[in-house]
């Protein structure tokens, strides 16, 4: 997966109706691996919209 300079990364992925948790798995450049969970809610009404996620990863 490509990251832009500022950190900022995107990646397509179809999500069901519901609250779901998603993992991010992250090594910074000097080699330290860092972990994240994305928490969720879709809504029916979010049909076929894009979703932006913007919580940062310590």
């Amino acid at each position: 997966m490509l990251v832009a300079d500022d950190g900022r990364f995107s990646y397509p992925m179809r999500l069901a109706h519901g609250t779901q948790s998603l993992q991010i798995e992250i090594q910074d450049p000097q080699g330290f691996p860092y972990a994240k969970v994305l928490t969720m809610n879709i809504q029916s009404h979010e049909q076929n919209r894009q979703i932006y996620l913007k919580q940062p990863i310590p």
